[in-house]
């Protein structure tokens, strides 16, 4: 719906031309890449198949999120072809990047909206453009919601308040509750600026329960329609894989603490789901295995009962606590390592002869997906079309180097470091200034709230992250540089008064 908005406020000619002429160009240079790109790009996650596949035939994803499927299913309904998933993600990512150029354009003179897009040159873009990943959309919709936060904050109308905008934040703010466990951070953080921008509007108290009432209502709504079906096939299943690979770490660490008092009824429990030496030896990949050698139709499905997963837990986390030290350092290793910076941890692995021998699972949904999307109508055709290998090739290979020069100049680490260095440094240079009680202290508020939320994602997600996977980060990254990238051109502004 926004992208369509965007088409007619263009068509309108509400843009510059030198905007359409920028904006355009990179649009159509986006679909290039995306077209010539496919079908490859749906394999940047193995995932994406199983989410084709089961989208087509509305059967719910409960495992990356009913929603998830809901967005392939809304994309194939725009266009039913599996490139809609690749044409529609990059159209996505345009609107909102240009939105935010447009916005940035509104509010300040000069060549500062050419900031925004810089958006597309981050090493990142590539997989929120053209990996229909949940983490990456997530990422975009992040950067729409943020963006939307400060706009609205900017717009001194009276008329914004509005019971459009306040059901159509309502439910936004409670979806990104609801698809991301994470997102519960965001919506706290974003909902407490909305109510201290609509009370400088001067709102009515009436406005204010309105929009706590239908963010809950509808929290409830949109986490039951999931939770419901993922509890009936997976119970505690989710929670359960997160822990493998922090246990694979843990058990294979030569200092940890198994001779506590409860120490064997803590690994009893987890024996009762899995076998502590599969986990050891293999860690979440053994936990797959053996739910499939097991005879369980999806691997990652352990068929525990509410007590055998409650007892697993309560087992996992006293091990957790009596070994703090070792879990901190696993969890920080893999922080780090997702994010390209280096670390002096050692990173322990299992490296002894293998006593337990598991046939590797196959997922039905994985390689159905992957067929049909080869067998679709052209997929195949277009897929082995030479042009289109050559095209593939050079466009990948533009790209590769790209990203080889940000990640090997040390650029993007540098990048990485800067956001957490610039949040702290915002959060507490604003605190101080809020304690001041200055002429800007709604400014100093809003920017306060923002970054203690990015940071506390941060610590959510370094605490709680399975495994070292680059994607769970996306969103904290482009928040923090949208939220830098706000702080800085109203600092500026501020500072020229």
């Amino acid at each position: 719906m926004g992208g369509w908005k965007l088409f007619f406020f263009i068509l309108n000619g509400n843009v510059d031309k030198i905007d359409l002429i920028i904006l355009g160009t990179i649009l159509v240079v986006g679909l290039f890449i995306g077209v010539v790109s496919f079908p490859n790009n749906i394999g940047l996650e193995v995932d994406n198949y199983a989410n084709f596949y089961m989208s087509r035939r509305f059967q719910p994803t409960y495992w990356q999120n009913i929603y998830t499927g809901a967005l392939y299913g809304g994309c194939l309904m725009v266009l039913p072809h599996p490139i809609a998933l690749v044409l529609i993600q990059w159209i996505f990512f345009w609107a909102v990047v240009s939105y935010i150029y447009l916005g940035i354009k509104s509010l300040y003179a000069g060549n500062i909206k050419y900031l925004a897009l810089l958006l597309f040159l981050l090493p990142e873009s590539y997989y929120l453009s053209y990996n229909s990943y949940r983490n990456n959309y997530y990422s975009v919709l992040l950067l729409l919601y943020i963006s939307y936060l400060y706009f609205y904050v900017k717009n001194n109308s009276e008329q914004i308040i509005s019971r459009k905008n306040i059901l159509l934040f309502s439910l936004f703010t409670s979806f990104l509750m609801v698809w991301r466990s994470e997102g519960v951070l965001i919506g706290v953080g974003g909902l407490s600026v909305f109510l201290i921008a609509i009370n400088l509007k001067k709102a009515k108290k009436k406005i204010y329960f309105g929009v706590l009432i239908l963010t809950i209502i509808s929290t409830i709504f949109f986490s039951q329609i999931q939770s419901i079906g993922a509890k009936k096939y997976y119970g505690q299943d989710y929670m359960i894989i997160n822990t493998t690979q922090v246990l694979y770490g843990m058990l294979n660490n030569p200092n940890i603490n198994l001779s506590y008092d409860g120490a064997e009824e803590d690994l009893e429990s987890i024996e009762a789901i899995v076998p502590v030496e599969v986990l050891k030896e293999y860690g979440m990949t053994g936990y797959r295995n053996y739910n499939w050698n097991k005879g369980r139709a999806d691997f990652n499905q352990t068929l525990a009962t509410d007590k055998q997963a409650a007892d697993y837990m309560k087992g996992y986390r006293h091990i957790v606590l009596k070994n703090l030290s070792i879990f901190l350092d696993i969890q920080a290793n893999s922080f780090f390592h997702a994010l390209q910076l280096d670390t002096n941890r050692p990173a322990y692995e299992y490296k002894g002869a293998h006593e337990v021998v598991l046939s590797s699972f196959a997922y039905g949904p994985h390689q159905a997906g992957f067929t049909e999307l080869v067998e679709t109508k052209y997929t195949n055709m277009w897929s082995q079309n030479s042009a289109r290998i050559v095209l593939n090739a050079i466009v990948g290979d533009f790209i590769g180097i790209w990203r080889e020069f940000i990640l090997n100049s040390g650029l993007n680490s540098i990048a990485h470091a800067v956001i957490f260095l610039m949040l702290v440094i915002i959060a507490i240079r604003e605190l101080l200034r809020l304690l001041e009680k200055g002429e800007y202290r709604f400014f100093s508020v809003y920017f306060v709230i923002a970054a203690f939320i990015v940071l506390a994602e941060c610590m959510v997600i370094m605490i709680f992250m399975p495994v070292a996977k680059e994607a769970y980060l996306y969103p904290m990254l482009y928040s923090g540089y949208l939220v830098i990238l706000f702080y800085s051109l109203e600092r500026t502004r501020i500072n020229s008064l």
